[in-house]
């Protein structure tokens, strides 16, 4: 995919932060691969608690960043014109290899194996500076999204 047709990921995804931990696709090809980017902010909230004094990124905040990569690689791939709601429902052979410290750049590759009816499953691995720091098989499913009909005003808030 031409680099300056890659879509921004605010435009796909639904996170925001603190909770988008995908920063920029940087290359794509529709139902192979993506490869994206996320910098770990030094002043990301979770460093205050993992670890004072020897900050490391939780490998639960590196998992989600790879699954958000393959979210966009379902997203890119998709021939309908349906919108879709994604939800994480597994991890296979999920692996931390490496630290991921405050300011390092992680690149996430994903691939798509399988998407199939509603579940999609795909391989996705994380790396700072060419050494790789997680690997995961990653499962989804995707329903039509649904507008939620509750107002602010009927919760009370």
């Amino acid at each position: 995919m031409d680099i300056d047709l890659i879509p921004n990921v605010k435009d796909l995804l639904p996170h925001r932060d603190p909770f988008l931990f995908v920063d920029r696709m940087v290359e794509a090809e529709p139902s192979s691969y993506l490869k994206a980017k996320v910098k770990i902010r030094p002043d990301s909230d979770f460093f205050r608690g993992h670890f004072p004094g020897n900050p490391v990124t939780p490998g639960v905040i590196i998992l989600e960043a790879m699954t958000q990569t393959m979210v966009l690689l379902s997203i890119i791939s998709s021939t309908s014109s349906k919108r879709y709601q994604y939800y994480f429902v597994g991890a296979d052979n999920f692996r931390i290899k490496g630290r991921v410290e405050p300011g390092d750049v992680i690149n996430l590759h994903a691939r798509e194996l399988q998407h199939k009816g509603q579940f999609v499953r795909g391989l996705v691995d994380a790396s700072v500076s060419s050494e790789i720091v997680a690997t995961a098989e990653l499962t989804f499913v995707r329903n039509p999204e649904v507008q939620n009909e509750r107002s602010f005003d009927q919760r009370g808030n």
